[in-house]
């Protein structure tokens, strides 16, 4: 999960930063969702869900 969780967040650093500079549009938002999901977002989210909700 860590390794999953920097990849995810240099994901999002690249597309935010695009984004907000102007190199890409706002639109690349569904592009970066759909990449994220590939690279295992969803599983971190569920395993982050899992841990916090056992404590």
């Amino acid at each position: 999960m860590i390794k999953k969780s920097k990849e995810l967040k240099d994901l999002r650093d690249e597309y935010f930063m695009k984004m907000i500079t102007g190199a890409l549009p706002l639109s690349a938002y569904d592009e970066f969702v759909s990449k994220w999901k590939q690279a295992g977002g969803e599983e971190v989210v569920k395993a982050l869900n899992t841990a916090y909700n056992s404590k």
